[in-house]
């Protein structure tokens, strides 16, 4: 979503166009962790703010860099959080909304990463369409100049511009995704008294 952070990546609800997650790249400083190398987190939307203090109490999740702390978390991607979690996380956004999600569309450097997309598909159960252009930031700043100089009438105009590059869908059989988030599931249950052991 900006021009000088290519590797960036968004996910946002088809209905409302709302971002509801954004994967970068930070350096582990700056999210108050030993080092200065770079580090891969998601950010995550999080109404509940109880969901949110007990979330942020787990070893690789923390208040949201670059967002609303209140509102968004962190989840790092180096391995300390599993990604069966991050998809869980997702799965209670998506049933906080109130409305199951038909297909993701994504945008940003990372939306380029075709084992990353299939994989997202794969355990979401749901189709992702990134689309031919996936600089949005360049492609915004060109969309709000033509609409200044009368190039296009309304959003409506710009929203019919967006094409699809590739759309990727489950091949992952639904059984094996399911077992995987089985899998992780028990694995925390067994986790949860680690501290205490």
């Amino acid at each position: 979503p900006w021009e000088k952070y290519d590797d960036n990546a968004v996910f946002r609800h088809l209905d409302n166009r709302k971002w509801f997650a954004l994967i970068m790249d930070v350096s582990r400083d700056k999210l108050g962790l030993e080092g200065e190398d770079i580090v891969s987190v998601i950010n995550l939307k999080i109404d509940d703010v109880i969901l949110r203090d007990m979330l942020v109490s787990q070893k690789g999740i923390m208040p949201a860099y670059h967002m609303n702390k209140l509102h968004w978390i962190t989840v790092l991607l180096d391995g300390e959080v599993p990604e069966d979690q991050v998809k869980d996380l997702i799965d209670a956004m998506e049933q906080d909304s109130g409305a199951p999600m038909q297909i993701l569309r994504v945008d940003g450097g990372a939306s380029v990463n075709r084992f990353l997309m299939q994989f997202q598909s794969d355990i979401l159960r749901c189709p992702i369409d990134r689309p031919a252009m996936v600089e949005t930031t360049a492609l915004g700043a060109a969309f709000l100049a033509g609409l200044c100089s009368g190039v296009w009438n309304g959003i409506d105009d710009i929203t019919k511009i967006r094409e699809s590059e590739h759309v990727f869908h489950p091949k992952m059989a639904q059984e094996t995704a399911a077992e995987y988030c089985a899998h992780w599931r028990r694995a925390v249950e067994r986790a949860k008294a680690w501290e205490s052991m």
